[in-house]
């Protein structure tokens, strides 16, 4: 048996045969090999410290420094992080550094499975190899805070990768199914390792971000499906959760906390995607109109911030990675006429709250909702058609102090019940449609519609004085024929005269006129 002693935390780690640790309070009979755990590693005292003399409740000096004891007794980059990170206090600095070790561990092996593990326990009471075995299950199954990554491979392989740690533990499980990993997927799987601690790092930040990297974009030659899940504790009966799954079909994000819940799902029906520029300014608009919605519904900053992570990560990242499911391809007038993202739906469901105790009616709320589907009809090219609908819903109430400068304090005495009240309903919508007849395009048009409402209720010393309600609302329908034969000619004559298509800049007004608007004042005529 090997036993790992440290003088210092900082000092570096050093494995040579030593006789077990025996807890200070241990009986004269010392324990025999079997009843060791597999490696022990003491935290010493910190010299700078003056000496004091403590005796436990059995007459012994007592020592507070903590033994930690390892699952496996191996000396490797992934052991060094498990024990360099256990002595950490937050989730974040425990799991630092780790999943991107565990999965370059496991690309490096080449190795079916790993199980690895340290246990913190105190100087005078040191499991034994029994007691140590039951707190390795239970760190392994049903640990605080889990990270799990599941990956399949086209060869049809299956990638396991668990991450868990809980007050007194921190551990690392690995293994591969289904098959043996080639060199080319096992380059791939070390190659995700970076994505996948970046993941960590962002949902173990004090305020979580969805960072998925490559997770989001994995080779469809080398893998089917990504599954990335996590459940972290926050504080007593509080848990922030993530599933993310993407396959060849579609991807889709859910995050739930304290504060509310994020659901996306994004189709791969990669026929109907714009470009790169197309998409990114179709993403950029969208943005725009959570951060309004936002602002609009006074909802939870953070976790906007998370919608938003989800909606960029999985729209920027979903691409032409199928073959079209339909034997009609899009041309560039079609393309100008569509937003050029993936269809989509989306939700983010603000925690609700009734912080005025006089009347417990009124919540405080947040729910927005935002969505794309395109139906594409029609078998051949010359008679076909396409129509994509765009919406957006937002309904939210809030509290706010009557007098500006003077924080709101509701309470049970009349004077504290000074405020208005919000309520807030928008919907908007934008519609599309396509239709060729005999190879003509014969139908090209858009409406878009934008409506909001806002109701403010004002109460002075408790009694309802004003209740306004303003409505705005617009719906304007457009005919874009004249503008697509316009770039057509222009297009047309340029190729005459210089040889170049000027017919991707000469569509991109058209493009502007189907982007979704929420704000009636942004819809010109």
């Amino acid at each position: 048996m090997n036993s790992i002693s440290l003088i210092t935390a900082n000092t570096p780690v050093v494995v040579s045969p030593a006789t077990p640790a025996v807890p200070l309070n241990e009986d004269k009979t010392r324990p025999t090999q079997t009843d060791s755990p597999a490696a022990v590693v003491m935290l010493g005292q910190d010299v700078k410290i003056p000496n004091s003399t403590t005796y436990n409740s059995l007459g012994a000096l007592a020592s507070f420094n903590p033994v930690y004891s390892l699952e496996q007794d191996v000396s490797n980059p992934l052991t060094k992080v498990l024990t360099g990170n256990i002595p950490a206090a937050s989730t974040a600095s425990r799991f630092q550094g780790l999943g991107a070790a565990l999965l370059q561990q496991l690309a490096e092996d080449g190795t079916s499975k790993i199980s690895q593990s340290v246990i913190r326990s105190a100087a005078d009471n040191v499991k034994n190899a029994a007691a140590l075995e039951v707190a390795q299950n239970q760190l392994h199954e049903k640990a605080d805070n889990t990270i799990t990554l599941t990956l399949k491979t086209k060869s049809g392989a299956t990638i396991t990768l668990n991450l868990t740690s809980s007050k007194d533990g921190l551990g690392v499980q690995a293994d591969v199914s289904g098959g043996e990993l080639s060199d080319s997927e096992l380059e791939a799987l070390g190659s995700l390792a970076d994505s996948f601690q970046s993941a960590i790092d962002g949902l173990t930040a004090e305020k979580p971000r969805l960072n998925l990297g490559a997770l989001a974009q994995l080779d469809p030659d080398v893998f089917t499906s990504v599954d990335l899940s996590a459940r972290l504790k926050l504080g007593e009966d509080q848990y922030q959760t993530l599933s993310f799954k993407a396959d060849e079909k579609s991807k889709s994000v859910e995050m739930s906390g304290p504060t509310g819940n994020v659901q996306l799902s994004v189709k791969n029906n990669n026929a109907i995607l714009g470009n790169a520029q197309q998409q990114a300014k179709a993403v950029q608009s969208y943005l725009q109109q959570f951060d309004a919605a936002q602002e609009r519904g006074e909802g939870d900053e953070d976790l906007m911030a998370l919608f938003k992570d989800a909606f960029s990560s999985l729209q920027n990242t979903t691409k032409s990675l199928t073959t079209p499911t339909s034997s009609v391809s899009l041309n560039q007038v079609d393309q100008a006429m569509l937003t050029g993202l993936a269809d989509f739906s989306a939700s983010l469901t603000q925690t609700a709250s009734s912080p005025n105790p006089m009347r417990p009616s009124e919540v405080d709320k947040f729910s927005y909702k935002a969505s794309q589907t395109t139906e594409t009809k029609g078998t051949t090219a010359e008679n076909r058609s396409v129509e994509q609908k765009q919406t957006s819903s937002l309904n939210a109430a809030y509290h706010k102090s009557l007098y500006p400068g003077v924080a709101l304090a509701l309470g049970t005495d009349p004077e504290t019940q000074n405020y208005k009240y919000y309520l807030i309903e928008d919907e908007a919508s934008s519609t599309t449609r396509i239709a060729y007849n005999k190879g003509a395009l014969v139908e090209a048009s858009s409406v878009q519609s934008a409506r909001q409402s806002t109701t403010v209720q004002t109460y002075e010393l408790a009694k309802l004085v004003d209740t306004v309600t303003t409505p705005n609302e617009i719906t304007h329908s457009r005919n874009l024929m004249a503008m697509i034969d316009a770039a057509l000619r222009n297009d047309r004559n340029s190729q005459l005269t210089t040889g170049k298509s000027t017919l991707e800049d000469d569509l991109k007004p058209v493009h502007d006129k189907v982007l979704l608007q929420s704000n009636p004042s942004s819809i010109a005529s």
